[in-house]
């Protein structure tokens, strides 16, 4: 809303002169505050007096109270963030868990905020980051102009220092411009705050996100009128004419009472004067006492020490055990360690070893071809010899025999030469189907001994697979034995699922409740106060619900703190449940307006039974599921969603879980999860099932082991089988090779002649010549024979080294199986071991713990006791007993008394006289004094109270007027009721654009009408605040982007028209249509690195 020059909204009648009036007030004050010597500390300099004047001023910037620069450390989420501010505009952008909310945080925290007001927790040390001792921010304030603070001592800037330690302690330091530490007071904070007019505990100078979300849902109207008056000054305002009308009457009964105690006091003086001028005594018996007492001191001092000591080698006794425990438990550490590579080396190997056995049996069997080959080759140079022998022979014999026949070859008679020739052909005829029976007997023998092999191998493979499905299966036992006892666990404790602490966070709550510490009972955990009405869909529900069905929902932030500290106490270093913060209403939202058009499907919120309309309110804030559909054909569903052939809906879940989300980034994502997790039915069905699976894989287990076992065994048999076969192929080579042998020398007989004596001649001469020719074939063969049987022997011995390294290969697997089995006991023992030095070292800490707190409280009091006695005098060695140096003192002081009995004691007469006396003079000149102050307080009282409620109409008009007219640049309408006799305001806001149309109060709005209105409320409260900056966190989390562009439109042209002040707006948003330029800068954050404990859910887009 833009003002012309001189424009106000006051009518003219509401007009007075504020600053002559403030003026004249002011020295008032300051003539009667010295007059009766009272000290009142100044409120902020810029006076609400002087709010039309101001803000009708054009500088061209801020030159005093704004944020030049920030820089956290250790500070919530940063551990080094520096941001330096511009004038005007800042924007500090970052996704959800980037840290922006921190740097709000920081800026409060650092200008002297308490932990409370920043809604972020209950203590300063909760702002340190995690792993570290200390946090510090650094605030730079501009100090310039003639505002400016103590310029010649801070220069142009201000450095505010605060650094918070783990035990919540604090300190300031507050520097100049060249960095040199001016104070460390943090009055002198105050004074700089109140100089700048800096409100950090004004809601509508600093917005959090907190408020900024929940303000307008509160259904508490006088919570609303008293965030008016906070964030207008009325409040203070208000409360400091209180205070002085209190102080007024408190006055008058203090003059009422000094009147009449007037003539009492004067009796006093008189009476103790008269005491005063006759005592003299004691003294020496009180000296004594005092001289006592000094010992004592030093005597208790001793004592505290001895305890100190006795405590120390009490500790060093348990300190000293400290090492050995964390020696067993790294040694244990570091052989568990060793013994899980050691067991994940023997699995490597027991393949590697596997993939070997393979080989060398494939080598193997290439090797008995080789064999059978040479074989034949070295039988054949062997029938080669054989066969020229038997020639030579076989001529040796002819030669012989043709000898004596030529000598009796006259005598010879004929023989039947046909008969014999018959005779061979028959035996020949034999000889040649034996070899063929042979030869398919051997082939027969061969083709039997390569399948053995073969299965042999086969058989190895099929062990190797059942090792690999035995370690598998082991897996599957542990697996089915761990959720066997997760839902043993659960049927003890329902709620379980969603947290094993959620039984004591529940009695927590309750208890909390009975103690009257919550305003509201939280609500939680939301899945166990949410059913499903049909199961067949429980996979989509819990897909899109999920994340949220753990968490808490609690009305407001004072209970969300009180929440907090139930989740600290009973979930230890456990996973703390997240927590929803937004004010319960009575009803369901309606939310006919976002519910899909045509309804052809049903909706998420459709198939959901809520147990109160909190639970119902608070998915349909976080989750949106009133405009989520269920299809339970995922294609579809795709069809549909990216069609957009059904409005107010961009999301759909199939029946499997799958999401399909429109828009401009279509996206499908499937369900990777088979069951679910919260929804669950019939837990003891599940048990059943589960163990019904536990027995079938321990089953198979034993299952697989039987069939290592039976494939071990049928290896060994075949191994002997094919051992067998080998030699009974030998058996039949030689056989065959022996029968050849016979064909030939049948097949090399001829048919006998009847020789004549030339004939026989000739003969012999040829036998001579074979011979020779013989000789030299044999010496021929014997050397081939030689060689071949060479080679003969040295495959056999390349066999038997394959058949050494086949059964070496196989031991060696069997042991490394043997290995990964005893490695795995060995892990199961050194774990039981590490749990058990683990729990002792615990018990020792805590030991050592507890006589560490024992120890410092002990030595704290006898520092305490040590300083104490310093007091009183100088060291003093005593040798005396604490009870002896009490019971003397006990006893001068009883003598003491007794004569102060009869006499009085001269010091208590002499201080009483004195005290007397002054008192009596001093309400003499008081009770003046006091008559005069009433009489001036009581004008300046009634003046200011007649001025206070002028004003107050003046900003209540002016926050009707610019709430109304921000509302109408949305085309917007409403009405902001204040009534001040009730103390209540109501902000009725009316979306409708229809001339007439009634006005709506803002829990019915939707989340970015209400937070639209939000920003328009402050913005129209901005006009009655003088703070130097504003800063609003999240003031568009729930805004459509319609919402966003005109509240944003709308905080730039104030920006712009207003550059004396200074505007830091924090959001997740992309800002990329905001250009930066000289009056605007744009930060943006990195995005978090997460393991991420929440998701933080945005509302989907309409």
């Amino acid at each position: 809303m833009k003002r012309k020059s001189g424009e106000t909204f006051l009518e003219n009648k509401d007009t007075f002169d504020y600053q002559n009036e403030n003026k004249y007030e002011e020295n008032e004050m300051e003539v009667l505050c010295e007059q009766n010597q009272i000290t009142i500390e100044p409120r902020n300099k810029k006076s609400k007096s002087n709010i039309l004047e101001e803000g009708l001023s054009t500088t061209d910037e801020a030159e005093s109270g704004i944020l030049e620069k920030i820089v956290l450390s250790n500070f919530m989420c940063h551990k080094k963030l520096e941001v330096s501010f511009g004038t005007n505009v800042n924007f500090v952008i970052g996704r959800n868990g980037s840290g922006k909310s921190a740097i709000l945080t920081g800026i409060m925290v650092g200008l002297g905020g308490k932990a409370n007001i920043t809604n972020r927790g209950s203590s300063l040390k909760g702002f340190i980051k995690e792993g570290c001792s200390a946090c510090s921010t650094v605030v730079t304030l501009r100090n310039r102009g003639t505002d400016a603070f103590k310029p010649d001592q801070y220069g142009s800037s201000i450095i505010i220092e605060r650094k918070i330690t783990a035990d919540g302690s604090s300190s300031y330091k507050i520097k100049n411009k060249q960095n040199q530490v001016i104070s460390t007071k943090k009055e002198e904070l105050m004074a700089i705050l109140d100089q700048f007019n800096i409100q950090i505990d004004n809601p509508v100078a600093i917005l959090t996100q907190d408020t900024s979300r929940s303000f307008l849902n509160t259904s508490n109207e006088k919570d609303k009128y008293t965030f008016f008056l906070k964030a207008t000054q009325l409040e203070q305002m208000t409360s400091d004419y209180q205070e002085i009308q209190q102080e007024k009457e408190i006055l008058k009964e203090t003059l009422k009472r000094k009147r009449e105690v007037i003539p009492e006091l004067h009796n006093q003086v008189k009476l103790y004067e008269e005491k005063y001028k006759d005592l003299q005594q004691l003294k020496d018996m009180e000296q004594k006492v005092q001289e006592l007492k000094n010992e004592l001191a030093w005597a208790i001092v001793r004592d505290k020490q001895i305890e100190v000591s006795d405590i120390e080698q009490e500790l060093l006794r348990y300190q000293v055990k400290v090492p050995n425990y964390k020696t067993h438990l790294t040694d244990t550490e570091a052989k568990l360690d060793a013994s899980q590579k050691s067991l994940e080396k023997h699995q490597k190997e027991i393949i590697l070893y596997a993939d070997e056995v393979n080989v060398i049996l494939n080598e193997k069997m290439h090797l008995e071809k080789n064999q059978r080959e040479i074989r034949n080759v070295f039988k054949q140079a062997q029938n080669a010899c054989k066969e020229i022998e038997s020639q030579i022979k076989q001529v040796m014999v002819d030669k012989e025999s043709l000898i004596k026949e030529i000598e009796t070859i006259r005598n010879a008679a004929k023989r039947d030469v046909e008969f014999e020739q018959r005779q061979r052909e028959v035996l020949l005829s034999e000889k040649k189907r034996s070899v063929q029976q042979l030869q398919l007997q051997l082939n027969t023998t061969n083709q039997q001994m390569q399948q053995v092999s073969m299965e042999i191998r086969k058989r190895q493979e099929s062990k190797n697979k059942l090792l690999n499905d035995i370690r598998d299966t082991k897996k599957l036992v542990d697996n089915k034995r761990n959720k066997l006892q997760s839902l043993e666990s659960n049927q003890k404790d329902r709620l379980s699922v969603f947290g094993k602490s959620t039984a004591a966070i529940l009695d927590g709550i309750n208890e909390a409740m009975r103690h009257g510490r919550f305003q509201k009972k939280p609500v939680g955990p939301l899945g166990s106060l949410v059913k499903i009405k049909d199961y067949a869909w429980v996979l989509a529900v819990e897909k899109c619900i999920g994340q949220v069905m753990p968490s808490y929902a609690c009305d407001n932030g004072q209970d969300m703190i009180v929440l907090k500290q139930i989740f600290n106490q009973k979930c230890g270093r456990d996973k703390h449940p997240s927590i929803i913060v937004s004010p319960f209403s009575d009803g369901i939202y309606d939310t006919s307006r976002n519910r899909p058009n045509p309804s052809t499907y049903p909706s998420v919120m459709d198939l959901l039974e809520f147990e109160n309309s909190v639970v119902a309110n608070t998915f349909i804030d976080q989750c949106g599921i009133e405009s989520i559909i269920l299809i339970a054909d995922p294609k579809e569903a795709r069809d549909v969603i990216w069609n957009n052939k059904i409005r107010n809906v961009n999301k759909a879940l199939s029946i499997a879980g799958a999401e399909i989300i429109g828009g401009r980034m279509s996206k499908f994502y499937p369900n990777s999860r088979k069951h679910a997790t919260y929804f669950q039915t019939d837990i003891a069905q599940l048990m059943r099932d589960a163990e019904l699976e536990l027995l079938s894989a321990q089953q198979s287990l034993k299952t697989l082991n039987d069939q290592v076992q039976m494939c071990t065994n049928e290896m060994q048999k075949d191994q002997v089988e094919l051992d067998k076969m080998r030699r009974k192929v030998q058996q039949e080579q030689d056989l065959l090779n022996n029968t050849a042998m016979e064909i030939q020398e049948i097949e090399a007989v001829e048919v006998e002649k009847i020789p004549d004596a030339a004939e026989l001649v000739n003969d012999l001469t040829e036998c001579d010549n074979s011979l020779v020719v013989f000789k030299q074939k044999l010496i021929e063969a014997k050397e081939i024979f030689e060689e071949k049987s060479l080679a003969y022997s040295n495959h056999n011995e390349l066999m038997k080294k394959n058949a050494e390294q086949c059964q070496a290969a196989t031991l060696k697997l069997e042991a490394h199986q043997n290995d990964v089995n005893n490695c795995e006991a060995e892990i199961l023992h050194l774990a039981s071991n590490k749990k058990y030095y683990e729990n002792k070292y615990k018990e020792l800490m805590t030991v050592i713990d507890e006589l560490l707190v024992r120890h410092n409280s002990l030595k704290s009091e006898y520092e305490t006791s040590q300083q104490q006695a310093l007091q009183y005098c100088e060291e003093i060695k005593s040798k005396r007993k604490v009870e002896s140096l009490e019971s003397e003192i006990i006893r001068f002081q009883r003598r003491i008394q007794h004569e102060e009995t009869n006499r009085g004691s001269a010091r208590e007469i002499t201080e009483k006289y004195q005290n007397a006396l002054t008192t009596y003079n001093n309400t003499k000149n008081l009770i003046e004094q006091h008559i005069n102050f009433r009489k001036l307080i009581e004008k300046a009282l009634k003046r200011r109270s007649e001025r206070f409620f002028k004003f107050q109409k003046y900003i209540t008009d002016r926050a009707r007027y610019n709430f109304l007219m921000l509302l109408s640049q949305r085309g917007y309408s409403g009405k902001l009721t204040l009534n001040h006799e009730e103390k209540t305001l109501i902000i009725q806001v009316n979306v409708e654009n229809a001339a007439g149309a009634s006005t709506n109060d803002s829990k019915s709005l939707s989340g970015g009408e209400r937070s639209f209105s939000t920003i328009c409320f402050i913005m129209a409260l901005w006009e009655a605040m003088e703070a130097p900056f504003r800063c609003l966190d999240e003031f568009d989390v729930f805004m459509d982007m319609l919402n966003r562009r005109i509240s944003m439109n709308m905080l730039l042209k104030l920006a712009k028209e207003t550059p004396e002040r200074q505007f830091i707006l924090l959001t997740p948003q992309d800002m990329s249509n905001v250009t930066s330029s000289h009056n605007v800068r744009i930060f943006k954050l990195q995005n978090p690195d997460r393991g991420q404990l929440t998701i933080p859910f945005e509302p989907e887009p309409m």
